[in-house]
């Protein structure tokens, strides 16, 4: 064999060899909670670790073909994307993370999510009529209100007169019954 085809061979090599570590690079995806209701929120998270050296250029969620950013961290050569809503419609979704560090250094993960509908309220059912007596009602304050009026000064004398003569009277009934 020629030693420029021995050449090629070993710079192919060398490329393939570099390209099969970039496509051994690990990239997950996870749901917590595992299934929701709709309304409640839910946090996907896209961990990866690249086989390639390099600051990651791009990290983002993608749901039912929508593009969302999220935050992204690395430390070290891991790099940690997460993704929070409760934004989330009734039915079945898929859930893409994808990150690149640049050319052919990247990856993705995939996973469906479920969002079940909020559950019917069940009735719970009305508590029974207890057997207890009925209190007996509280006694009501009466109030007595006197009320005089200025439209008929005459009725007062009147009134005040009979008192007087039934205080007179009572009075000679009395001395009169001591004498006799």
């Amino acid at each position: 064999m020629p030693l420029a085809m021995r050449k090629l061979i070993l710079a192919l090599a060398i490329v393939l060899g570099s390209v099969m570590s970039v496509d051994a690079a690990t990239t997950t995806l996870t749901a917590s909670p595992k299934s929701s209701i709709v309304g409640q929120k839910v946090t996907f998270t896209g961990k990866f670790t690249p086989s390639c050296a390099g600051v990651v250029q791009s990290s983002y969620f993608t749901i039912d073909g929508k593009r969302y950013l999220g935050s992204y961290s690395q430390v070290g050569q891991t790099g940690i994307g997460t993704y929070a809503t409760s934004t989330l419609a009734v039915g079945k979704h898929s859930i893409k993370y994808q990150w690149s560090a640049g050319g052919s250094c990247n990856g993705s993960a995939s996973l469906t999510y479920t969002v079940a509908p909020k559950p019917s309220p069940v009735p719970t059912p009305s508590p029974s009529p207890s057997a207890s007596p009925s209190p007996s009602p509280s006694p009501t304050p009466v109030e007595l209100v006197a009320t005089t009026s200025d439209d008929s000064p005459l009725a007062g004398y009147i009134g005040g007169g009979l008192i007087l003569f039934s205080l007179v009277a009572g009075l000679i009934l009395v001395v009169s019954s001591r004498r006799g």
